[in-house]
Order: C-alpha cells, then structure tokens, then sequence
C-alpha cells in the first residue's frame, strides 16, 4: 500500500475499526518505527442499508475529526478511497488489506 499526504491517497484503517485521515509523516524517537500523524473520524455509519448494510462490504459514512494522534504506520490494515458529500464516504480499495 502507498500512502501520500494528497486526498486521494491518505485515507487508512485499523483492526479497531478506526478510519484515519493522514496529514503528516513521523519517526518516533521512543520506538524508531515510522508513524502516521492524523486525525480518525469520530462517527461511522452504513453509507446505505438495502439490499445489505455496507459495513458488510466495508464503505461506510463518516464525519467529524478528532484532535491530531500518531499511529504505528505497521499497523494500518486498510487503505480507503475517501469521497465528500455533505459528510464523506470511505470505500476500502481492492487488494489493499494486510
């Protein structure tokens, strides 16, 4: 996976679930691993419900950023393609999970 600070390449997952917007790049002093600095959407809901719900798949609608975190770049599961609207919508890319 390829990650860039541009919008069509900074959007990322966790295990946890958690969807994080990348805005910078980061060596930690204390563990010397590479960090993403960043902010995670603080609601997630299904995009749409019918035939399925699209967590099945997924995509998920997303808002509301929380204040700047760092997470361990070794952790990222996921990369997402994230698309506004009034909120935005996160698709996970093909072939792009850990």
């Amino acid at each position: 996976m390829t990650f860039t600070l541009s919008e069509a390449n900074n959007c990322c997952g966790f295990a946890d679930g958690t969807i994080v917007v990348i805005e910078n790049f980061a060596l930690s002093r204390a563990s010397q691993c590479v960090t993403i600095l960043g902010r995670s959407f603080l609601r997630k809901s299904d995009f749409y419900c019918h035939p399925c719900k699209s967590s099945v798949v997924g995509i998920f609608k997303v808002a509301g950023l929380s204040s700047t975190k760092a997470w361990p770049v070794e952790k990222i599961v996921k990369k997402y393609y994230r698309m506004p609207e009034d909120v935005f919508f996160v698709v996970p890319l093909l072939h792009s999970e850990v």
